[in-house]
């Protein structure tokens, strides 16, 4: 694959997975399921936020990936 082509590839998956993370960790309480009890609720939404920022984890490995392969 051409270096500029996995670039771009990388760097669009890094955007998608980061704004995946970014919709998880902004929605977690109202992705909680509703008949949880309040305290199962808050951890099921703390839970989700944990998987939001892993998301920007690999985002940010992703991006990284990217830019490295372009030189």
């Amino acid at each position: 694959m051409r270096p500029l082509v996995q670039a771009l590839v990388l760097l669009a998956l890094a955007a998608a997975v980061g704004a995946l993370g970014r919709w998880g960790r902004r929605n977690a309480p109202r992705l909680a399921p509703g008949a949880l009890s309040e305290r199962d609720r808050a951890h099921r939404a703390a839970v989700l936020r944990r998987g939001g920022l892993a998301c920007y984890v690999v985002a940010f490995l992703l991006a990284a990936f990217g830019v490295a392969s372009a030189f």
